[in-house]
């Protein structure tokens, strides 16, 4: 342990806390997100959580053509103040308006102005031979939306090339309510009804089935599958993991 306020005279410090780090915290992490080994083919690395989205909703533009598992990855240098990023400490994901930037040692940011709407975190992983994965959650959330970036559900989709894991996939075709463009007339992706990720409900251990229809990732830019979860005041995540 280092004390960062250097050493000398003795000083007191009243209704503060030390902030302390510990790399080998389970729950959810952002560099290295649970993505099973025997899924799919081609990788076995983990998720990584993205960083730099151009807008700021549940379902962000991208651009089809980036790896965004590289060139987004998640650094300690991302500034999340004012941003709608929802906070990991202590291997919770949540919701996070607190102040660190008064009463905490380090002093960290203050989380407290601009953010009281719903926090995202977003992330993405790796294979080839994918149309389906099943998503484990601890926790509750506000949204969970998924993307293949490169496929042809960027055009189905009305929803910026996301598809929506709290409505069921229509049973056949490419995901999307843009049935001009070739979608089958929705943008949900759970397999079954049972396979919802729905808002506010309170999931201990639950695992969803989700689906790119007969879209694969494959034929996605660089093989990626880009993930987007939505936080509300009081929600959170302990547990997050792909399979």
């Amino acid at each position: 342990m280092e004390n960062v306020n250097g050493t000398g005279t003795t000083l007191q410090y009243a209704n503060t806390k030390v902030a302390v780090y510990n790399g080998n915290s389970s729950g959810v992490r952002e560099d290295a997100i649970p993505v099973s080994d025997s899924l799919g083919a081609t990788y076995d690395t983990d998720g990584k959580r993205l960083s730099n989205f151009s807008s700021t909703n549940a379902t962000p533009t991208f651009a089809n053509n980036v790896d965004y598992y590289v060139s987004n990855a998640w650094t300690g240098a991302v500034t999340v103040a004012g941003t709608d990023e929802a906070i990991q400490r202590y291997g919770t994901l949540a919701h996070n308006v607190t102040d660190y930037s008064s009463g905490y040692l380090p002093a960290g940011p203050d989380l407290n102005t601009g953010r009281s709407g719903v926090q995202y975190f977003r992330f993405a992983f790796k294979r080839t031979n994918v149309a389906n994965f099943n998503v484990t959650l601890t926790g509750n959330v506000a949204s969970f939306h998924i993307a293949a970036p490169g496929t042809s559900i960027d055009d189905t989709s009305d929803s910026n090339g996301w598809i929506d894991a709290s409505a069921t996939y229509a049973g056949a075709g490419t995901p999307g309510a843009n049935t001009t463009a070739g979608g089958n007339g929705s943008d949900g992706c759970a397999f079954t009804s049972g396979d919802r990720i729905q808002a506010s409900t309170n999931y201990s251990n639950d695992s969803f089935q989700l689906t790119l229809g007969d879209q694969n990732a494959s034929t996605s830019t660089n093989n990626q599958i880009l993930v987007s979860v939505g936080l509300s005041s009081g929600q959170s995540l302990t547990k997050l993991e792909i399979s």
